[in-house]
């Protein structure tokens, strides 16, 4: 059986004159104690079984720094030549009940566009979508 875990989320994307990454700030609500259960749940994230197998997949889907300085766009947009979400900074936040907050970087044309559409035409192909 499989569980959903429901959450609210506030999404603050900064809009910074970058190459290529997305910087965003992310606010979600999580019924878990935050940061520790929630970095783990990071870390341990694998995806569905098989997707690291797809050539175009990440070993990492999500890397987490416990570096207060990072994610850095310059830094951290390649990571697994730009197909992995880097996430830190991941801290509560007081504002509302079980609040965190973290940032995190992703690369908008690789992983946004080029290579996430590979990647997507690849998992469509393996479940059978596409002959």
């Amino acid at each position: 059986m499989n569980s959903v875990t429901k959450f609210s989320s506030v999404l603050l994307c900064i809009v910074k004159n970058t190459v290529d990454p997305a910087l965003s700030v992310s606010y979600p609500q999580v019924r878990a104690k935050p940061t520790t259960k929630t970095t783990r749940a990071m870390k341990e994230y694998v995806g569905s079984p098989g997707d690291t197998d797809l050539p175009s997949a990440p070993r990492h889907m999500i890397i987490v720094h416990e570096d207060p300085f990072r994610p850095q766009p310059r830094l951290d947009r390649d990571a697994e030549d730009g197909m992995a979400t880097v996430v830190g900074r991941i801290r509560k936040d007081n504002v509302l009940k079980n609040d965190i907050k973290y940032v995190l970087v992703s690369h908008n044309t690789k992983m946004g566009a080029a290579k996430g559409a590979v990647l997507v035409a690849e998992l469509l192909i393996r479940d059978g979508y596409i002959p």
